[in-house]
């Protein structure tokens, strides 16, 4: 893990994904979709995850990058910047 740029608000450096992993249970995942939209059954269930399944994946996504990218305006940082990083 590479943290060198941590004053600047940038997240370690991961190559195996760690930063990625939801370690919240898939049960109880469901279940707060499930009370967040008011859904009873779990027919209605599988019609809304069918209609909204790709926003769920986006906003999710959206908030990955958010959370897990350098907040100084994508730049590198003059303390040891380099290309490859």
């Amino acid at each position: 893990m590479d943290n060198r740029y941590y004053k600047y608000g940038c997240p370690p450096l991961m190559s195996d994904g760690r930063f990625l992993t939801s370690w919240v249970d898939s049960d109880v995942l469901n279940q707060y979709i499930r009370h967040v939209n008011k859904i009873k059954s779990s027919n209605d269930y599988r019609i809304f995850l069918q209609k909204n399944g790709n926003t769920i994946i986006n906003r999710e996504r959206a908030f990955l990058i958010k959370k897990n990218t350098c907040a100084i305006g994508g730049k590198c940082p003059k303390v040891g910047c380099n290309k490859s990083e």
